[in-house]
């Protein structure tokens, strides 16, 4: 059973095995294995809520960020699948900032301005990356909730910002709290929600992109040997193998290609 980097280095030499296999350092090993673990979550991603079986197979690269008006701090314990952050538009003391500064705080801070809105960083700063437990790592989004204090979550419509400019006047489609209609514009490295309740918190579901092979241990066994596969594949057709074109072609009879 594959419960740690190295047995999955070894899970690898042992599918390449044989008396004229190249000979690979760990570090060479790691690099393949990061690379398949890269495919294995991209190419899923996409079929995230196809069913149980797909979210599954995830594992641990699925995390939360919980947002909220609340600075947090390193004292506070940090999680490994729910991370905190203050939203942007909001400084040290949890007071929110001044319309008139909004657009000079986080790029799209005139649009989350605009009928209450909440800037969501999804990309550490200097004082979040210094606490790697609590890193984010953000690769694919999967969804965005919009919760009240003691309410439910409502889904949160990701928009680009052109559409979004475009009816925020239109008020059939514009975001809306009363109808729970709320809307997501990502600019840069932030989401903007709007509108917003800010005594509540917003929540962003996502697959992380934190491919280290020690996070190998993240995913389901069944992922874990998938990911050897993927990696020792790789590495068959780097080095021109003449196994590598036989399991292609069993790959593609199995998918029915």
């Amino acid at each position: 059973m594959i419960t740690t980097a190295a047995h999955a280095r070894e899970r690898v030499r042992l599918i390449l095995d044989r008396a004229n296999s190249p000979w690979l350092t760990n570090t060479e090993i790691n690099g393949f294995i990061e690379m398949a673990i890269n495919e294995y979550t991209r190419e899923r991603v996409g079929m995230f809520g196809a069913n149980q079986k797909i979210r599954d197979d995830f594992g641990g690269f699925v995390k939360n960020i919980v947002y909220s008006s609340t600075l947090t701090t390193e004292e506070e314990i940090p999680g490994t699948d729910i991370i905190r952050r203050q939203f942007a538009n909001f400084d040290d003391t949890g007071t929110l900032i001044g319309s008139q500064i909004m657009p000079l705080v986080f790029p799209g801070g005139e649009y989350a301005n605009d009928g209450v809105g909440v800037g969501c960083r999804i990309k550490d700063n200097e004082q979040d990356a210094d606490v790697e437990e609590d890193s984010i790592n953000f690769g694919y989004l999967i969804e965005i909730k919009s919760y009240t204090v003691g309410g439910g979550g409502r889904p949160v419509k990701i928009m680009g910002l052109d559409d979004a400019l475009t009816i925020r006047k239109d008020p059939f489609n514009r975001a809306n709290a009363t109808e729970s209609e709320y809307h997501a514009v990502r600019v840069n490295d932030y989401y903007i929600v709007r509108p917003t309740n800010l005594t509540g918190y917003i929540i962003i579901t996502y697959v992380s992109n934190n491919n280290s092979v020690d996070n190998i241990t993240w995913l389901p066994i069944h992922g874990r040997e998938e990911v050897c596969q993927i990696a020792s594949r790789k590495i068959m057709g780097t080095v021109a193998d003449e196994r590598y074109s036989t399991g292609e072609r069993e790959i593609k009879q199995l998918e029915g290609k």
